[in-house]
């Protein structure tokens, strides 16, 4: 099987996806598995022409940032959680006096 140059990749993706063709059919045009191709074309997806540069630094830091957010996204949830109690327990207070 031929090994293809990162700048090859990027032209196999692009052609791919200007394209109606099928994976299936794309991929015997440039002797490579459609496995290969539908790999290619997710990481273009997710790191443009910069995908092939080296894919491991790139999930990597893909990793990193989707810990980041969910740290946050955590945080603002348990925010949001005590700010549901405390209210409720306002409200509780102010019926009880009534």
């Amino acid at each position: 099987m031929k090994r293809y140059t990162k700048e090859e990749k990027i032209k196999i993706c692009k052609l791919f996806l200007e394209s109606n063709s099928k994976c299936e059919d794309f991929s015997k045009c440039y002797k490579l598995s459609s496995i290969s191709l539908r790999n290619w074309v997710k990481n273009y997806n997710l790191f443009g022409d910069g995908a092939f540069d080296n894919s491991k630094t790139h999930l990597e830091e893909k990793l990193k940032s989707l810990q980041k957010e969910n740290k946050k996204l955590k945080k603002q949830l348990k925010d949001q959680e005590l700010r549901d109690e405390m209210y409720s327990d306002l409200r509780r207070l102010i019926n009880k006096k009534k």
